[in-house]
This record gives C-alpha cells, structure tokens and sequence, in this order.
C-alpha cells in the first residue's frame, strides 16, 4: 500500500499517475515518474511481488535520514503514485503543497487465503494510513482466520508495517527513509483467529510518500508460513 500525499493505494504495477499537475516549483524528487521512462533496469517490468520487495529492501538498507540512492529514488518516483484531493475515499481539510494536496487519511481493504504446514488460513482486514503537517500515523483492523488444522497452531501474529520517505536536504533534492516501523500482536497455542486492531503514531517533516503493508505469521509444531496482504 502507498500513501502518496493523499491517497492509500493497493500495489498493481501501475506507472505513476502522470496526470499529476506539477509546476516548476516542484521539487524533482516529488515528481512522478512513468514507467515508460525508467532508466534502470532493476526498476523495469516488476511484478507485484517484486515491488513490495523492493519496497522492503530498500526500507531494510538505509538508515533514517540517509538520502536514496539514484536508482532507489527511481523506483520510489515509478511506483509510489501521487494523487490530488478529488479521491473519494479522502476525507477532512485538504492543504495545498505547490499542486499537490495532502488528503486527512485513506484506507485499503484486503482478504488473501494460503494454506501450507497442513494447516489453511484466511487474512484479511483494512490498512490505513493519515499524513499530516508533521505528526502521522498507519495502522490496521486485521484477522488470521484458521479455516482448519487449527490444532497444529503454536501461535498466530498479525503485523502491519510502516515506512515513510520524505524530503531531505536543504531544499529537498533528496528523498530518503524517514521512518519505520511496525504494530503487531501474538496469540497463544491452538487459536482458530487473532484479531488485531492498531494504529502507529510517528512524527517526521517533509513526508513524500509512505508504504504501509500487513502480514500475518501462522507458526505450527511442523514448521512456520506468512501470507502478506498486498
């Protein structure tokens, strides 16, 4: 999922929305990137899969406040869309940045099904993400649901994870990772559904884009499997 100024997004390999309205006063490390124009290759024809891995390496690679790499800002511009404030699903006072607005928050809904170690499970739920001046927040209402093998279970965790890249530099020519974090929960032995319902509050300036995504772990006494929601 991506929070791009305004909008939560569910990952489909979509280009960036290049109907976008930008002005030359925009900083180039806010303005969107299609596809059609990548120019490296470790950024081209991604799958879903591989975007949310690329999304997660490159939050696991730098620290807070560590400008991205070229390529890395690339990717980031390629397939975090930004959106303006005539989305349905945003609600509140929408603020002005340049030609871009910040929406008050947006939601996702997902369900996914999986079944490995002999045991099937359902996770679904809503994300959602709010952006801010300075203080933001994500969080989930997410359930792992055991549809059978449920006395296997040694235990059940629900994770939704948490990344914002924002603006560095004296006049934001950089993009870089900003924040990251996560809110969990842990059932204990043979529980047929673990329900988590958590939000994350942070603060940090400048926020370009935030990636929120949720997972859930089902450990069993023949081994352990996660099911991610996007």
């Amino acid at each position: 999922m991506i929070l791009g100024i305004g909008l939560l997004l569910p990952l489909n390999g979509a280009a960036a929305n290049t109907n976008v309205q930008t002005t030359n006063d925009t900083p180039v490390a806010l303005q969107p990137i299609d596809i059609s124009n990548i120019q490296h290759s470790v950024n081209r024809n991604l799958t879903e899969e591989q975007i949310k891995d690329r999304f997660e390496l490159i939050t696991s690679s730098y620290e807070i406040g560590q400008p991205f790499s070229e390529e890395d800002t690339e990717f980031v511009r390629a397939y975090a869309t930004l959106v303006n404030s005539d989305e349905k699903n945003l609600s509140g006072s929408n603020i002005g940045i340049n030609d871009f607005k910040f929406g008050n928050s947006a939601s996702s809904n997902f369900s996914k099904s999986k079944t490995a170690q002999g045991v099937s499970v359902t996770y679904s739920g809503t994300v959602r993400a709010k952006l801010g001046f300075v203080n933001h927040s994500y969080g989930g209402n997410v359930t792992a649901k055991i549809n059978s093998g449920s006395s296997k279970i040694t235990s059940i965790k629900t994770v939704v994870t948490g990344s914002a890249f924002g603006l560095l530099g004296n006049s934001g020519t950089y993009v870089g990772l900003v924040h990251s974090g996560s809110v969990s929960s842990t059932s204990g032995a043979k529980a047929t559904s673990w329900k988590m319902d958590k939000t994350k509050e942070y603060s940090a300036v400048a926020v370009v884009y935030v990636y929120v995504n949720a997972y859930t772990v089902i450990n069993t006494t023949t081994g352990s499997f996660d099911l991610y929601a996007f």
